[in-house]
């Protein structure tokens, strides 16, 4: 199986030659844009940044939404959705506050090198387009020269 960078991981023939057919599809989640030099929080990060910013504290509901009684980090299993939903009601944030400060915090613009968004416009890329998928909601690929 060959690698395509040194020491990179290995890829399967079968998929180097599904990919030269055209018949790869890449789904990229935001895990690709993210990374300590890029600026963009993951969304327990964007969950924290709401609460600092509005000097607020997670009240009871908001606090097993969390799981923040689980004293073990490792064993902690946060729902930042239901969190996030449990500040729009109206005696928390309410649903414009909570969304101006994600808009704000969202609307930074990332940091960083575009080294694996380019590299995967290249891999994606087939005589009918780039086959590339992506629920980011940063701009890095087309900053990466995808068009």
């Amino acid at each position: 199986m060959p690698e395509l960078v040194a020491n990179g991981p290995i890829v399967p023939v079968r998929l180097m030659n599904e990919l030269d057919s055209g018949k790869v599809v890449f789904f990229c989640g935001a895990g690709i844009s993210m990374g300590p030099s890029s600026g963009l929080p993951n969304f327990g990060g964007l969950v924290k940044h709401i609460y600092q910013v509005n000097n607020l504290t997670p009240d009871t509901a908001e606090k097993e939404a969390l799981d923040l009684d689980e004293p073990d980090n490792d064993r902690r299993r946060p729902n930042f959705d239901r969190a996030i939903g449990l500040l729009e009601r109206p005696d928390r944030l309410g649903t414009q506050m909570l969304r101006r400060t994600v808009i704000e915090r969202l609307s930074r613009r990332p940091r960083g090198q575009l080294d694996t968004h380019e590299a995967l416009i290249n891999l994606s890329r087939t005589a009918q387009g780039v086959r590339l998928i992506t629920t980011n909601f940063d701009n890095r690929f087309i900053e990466a020269g995808l068009h």
